[in-house]
């Protein structure tokens, strides 16, 4: 976050400007002064102490509000963790329950199932101070309330149908049909959204997380220029065949539990 190095840099500035005036401030009251103003030597001296513990009280807010950025940082990164993995066994769910959907309607039957809705990341959107990566999260973040929109629009529907008792008309047939192709585009939206935007955006977090953890690392890297991580391209790809796999491991056994049960 650059905001915060520029404040320390500006610290910086006023600290070596005001050593520096003070320095010839004190060789000017020797050199012309001298010896016969003891109380201004006194009153200087009192007053070079006040400033200097007024300074490094400032630094010291400083860094403590440094340091709670980073730990906001930190638990944002964890608690988005959680979620993501949460939501990839939803969009899981949601791929199976909506052919399923799909084949009840396309029966002519009354859909039973419904889909559900995806944790929304609205919390760890202002806990992200990477810059980088808060565009992938806000992005995520307006992409689910769209879902989570189109999801409740469909379990209406399936919920209207349920409680209907009446024959269809014609008007209703169609609107079944177009509930059909809306789901089919669905499942292809929650396929990209579990094999490819949680997974990508649960890499780039696994390796911040990785990266945040030790404190004194994070001391050396600000001081260094590196005061919040990022996530290199060459790091995402050497990543992701690893949680990929893992994932396809998860996935595949969970859809085996539910052929089982259907």
């Amino acid at each position: 976050m650059t905001k915060g190095k520029d404040l320390f840099q500006l610290l910086l500035i006023i600290i070596i400007c005001s050593f520096v005036y003070f320095v010839f401030l004190f060789l000017f009251l020797e050199i012309f002064v001298g010896d016969s103003t003891v109380y201004s030597t006194a009153a200087f001296g009192s007053f070079f102490g006040a400033f200097f513990a007024f300074l490094f009280l400032r630094i010291g807010d400083f860094f403590i509000k440094l340091y709670k950025n980073k730990e906001e940082h930190f638990n944002g990164l964890t608690l988005l963790n959680r979620i993501l993995n949460k939501n990839i066994f939803i969009a899981n769910n949601n791929i199976f329950f909506a052919g399923l959907i799909i084949v009840n309607l396309q029966k002519g039957e009354k859909p039973i199932n419904t889909l559900s809705k995806f944790i929304l990341v609205d919390e760890v959107v202002d806990k992200i101070k990477n810059l980088d990566f808060f565009s992938d999260v806000f992005s995520l973040s307006i992409n689910l309330k769209e879902q989570n929109d189109n999801i409740e629009m469909i379990n209406d529907f399936c919920k209207g149908m349920k409680s209907s008792s009446i024959e269809e008309n014609d008007v209703e047939k169609n609107y079944r049909v177009r509930v059909i192709k809306c789901l089919e585009n669905f499942e292809k939206i929650y396929v990209n959204l579990r094999d490819r935007e949680f997974i990508n955006i649960l890499v780039k977090n696994l390796l911040l997380i990785k990266k945040e953890k030790s404190f004194i690392i994070k001391i050396i890297h600000f001081f260094l220029g590196s005061y919040l991580k990022k996530v290199s391209e060459i790091e995402i790809e050497k990543e992701l065949p690893a949680v990929k796999k893992k994932w396809a491991e998860i996935i595949k056994n969970e859809n085996f539990s539910k052929k089982i049960i259907t």
